[in-house]
C-alpha cells in the first residue's frame, strides 16, 4: 500500500464523527465514574490512602505488603453502599425494615472488630523500628519452620527479626510455611473488607432513615 493511499485512509478516518452517547447512556457512564470513582477518592483518608494529621486508619496497621492489595477491593465495596442508597432511597417506605437492618449489621460490625482484633493480635506481628519510631508489620503464620534461625537459636520472633532475619518481608515470611502465611492474610483481608463493607451499610441505612423522616414531614 503506498504513501499516498496510507494518507488518504488516515483522513477519512479523520472525517469520520462518533455520535454522542444517549442520554441513558451518558448517565451510565456519570454513574460509573461516580460510584467507581469519585466515592472511593473520597474515601481515601478513611481507607488510609491520603494521611491525615493526627489520624491513623485502621488499615496503618496491616502489613505493607497487604494494603497495597485491600485498598482497591475496599474502594470499590464501599461504593456499594452508596449505589444501594441511591437505589433503594427512591422506594423506602418502611421504617421496621431499616431498623432492623441497621440492628443487624451494627451487631455484625461488632463482631467482626473483636474478631479482627483477636485476628491481628494471632496473625500480625509488629517490630519495632530504630528504638520504637517507627514499626514494622508482617502477617505470620502460626508455627515456623524448624529451619528457621528463630527457632534454631531460640529467640523471640520480635528480637529475631533484624538480627537473624532481614527486615524484608518475604524474609518474614520465609519462617513460616506457606499456606499458613497466605491463610492469615486471607483472613485478615476478608474481615477487614466485612467491618468497611458493614460500615458503609450502616451510613448508607441512616441516610435512607434520614430520608424518610424528612419525606414524613414534607
Amino acid at each position: 500500500m503506498g504513501t499516498g493511499r496510507i494518507a488518504t485512509l488516515g483522513a477519512q478516518v479523520s472525517d469520520l464523527k462518533i455520535p454522542a452517547p444517549t442520554p441513558n447512556a451518558r448517565k451510565y457512564v456519570n454513574y460509573m465514574l461516580s460510584f467507581g470513582i469519585s466515592v472511593g477518592i473520597g474515601l481515601s483518608p478513611l481507607l488510609g490512602k491520603l494521611n491525615v494529621p493526627g489520624f491513623s486508619s485502621i488499615l496503618s496497621l496491616y502489613p505493607a505488603n497487604l494494603v497495597d492489595v485491600v485498598i482497591p477491593f475496599a474502594a470499590l465495596l464501599m461504593s456499594l453502599p452508596a449505589l444501594a442508597v441511591q437505589y433503594y432511597g427512591m422506594s423506602t417506605t418502611e421504617v421496621s425494615a431499616l431498623t432492623k437492618w441497621f440492628g443487624r449489621s451494627l451487631f455484625l460490625m461488632i463482631l467482626f472488630l473483636i474478631t479482627g482484633a483477636g485476628c491481628y493480635l494471632f496473625l500480625v506481628i509488629r517490630v519495632p523500628v530504630e528504638g520504637g519510631k517507627a514499626y514494622a508489620s508482617y502477617a505470620i503464620g502460626w508455627e515456623q519452620r524448624l529451619s528457621s534461625p528463630c527457632v534454631l537459636k531460640d529467640l523471640p520472633l520480635k528480637v529475631c527479626i533484624g538480627r537473624e532475619v532481614s527486615f524484608d518481608p518475604g524474609s518474614v515470611e520465609a519462617l513460616f510455611p506457606d499456606w499458613q502465611v497466605s491463610l492469615s492474610k486471607l483472613i485478615l483481608t476478608v474481615d477487614y473488607l466485612l467491618v468497611m463493607g458493614l460500615l458503609g451499610t450502616l451510613v448508607g441505612l441512616l441516610i435512607l432513615r434520614e430520608k424518610l423522616a424528612s419525606s414524613r414531614k414534607a
